[in-house]
């Protein structure tokens, strides 16, 4: 009996490979797996002239000026909604400068992005990845205005790596290996360059703090 605990230890083995093996079937096309499709097509940050961010009441739009970038509040389609119903109409935007390091990174994070996962196409499970009204919405425009991408960011995958992405128009949601979350934030005051204070001149004979 001695002799053959061995062998049995080894079929066992075997059969643990096999099963595994069949269940996940490495050598099979699974919908889960990583695409090669990206999540915007022929999407090049350079020739984004502008972009929208909406959520729920707040939102913010952002448009090139030179090399830079300028920010303002944007009537997100819900408070418009509420705005109408009170007989008001949207402020006039009110254009500030924006932060341009913020900016190019938040448009950066859709370069060379690839779908990913494949979760769900199921409608009423939108709310589990919130890429339904809760979502944060980024629409993208060219110099002529014609619209580049219209995403909805939803919130963090299981490993706090990915985000959960949905585009406008389609059921299909997409787990992205990528941290998105925070990158467009729909209030216009995130997004304001702020102003570096001088710092007060110096006293004669005055030591500097080191």
């Amino acid at each position: 009996m001695k002799n053959r605990r061995p062998l049995i230890y080894l079929s066992v083995a075997v059969l643990v490979v096999i099963a595994t093996f069949i269940v996940e079937r490495p050598d099979d096309e699974r919908i889960s797996d990583v695409s090669a499709k990206y999540l915007i097509d022929g999407y090049d940050s350079a020739k984004v002239a502008s972009f929208e961010v909406t959520q729920l009441m707040d939102g913010a739009q952002l448009r090139r000026e030179g090399e830079g970038w300028a920010v303002a509040e944007l009537a997100s389609p819900a408070r418009r909604e509420l705005l109408a119903a009170e007989g008001r109409y949207p402020p006039e935007a009110n254009w500030v400068r924006a932060e341009s390091v913020r900016v190019n990174s938040a448009l950066g994070s859709f370069g060379g992005l690839e779908e990913g996962l494949f979760v769900s196409d199921n409608p009423e499970k939108q709310h589990e990845y919130r890429v339904d009204a809760a979502g944060v919405s980024v629409r993208g425009y060219d110099s002529d205005g014609n619209k580049l991408f219209d995403v909805i960011v939803g919130k963090s995958g299981p490993d706090f790596m990915g985000t959960y992405v949905r585009r406008e128009g389609e059921n299909r949601v997409w787990l992205v290996n990528r941290p998105i979350v925070g990158a467009f934030s729909p209030r216009a005051s995130d997004w304001e360059k702020r102003e570096e204070k001088e710092s007060p001149p110096e006293k004669p004979g005055q030591t500097p703090l080191e």
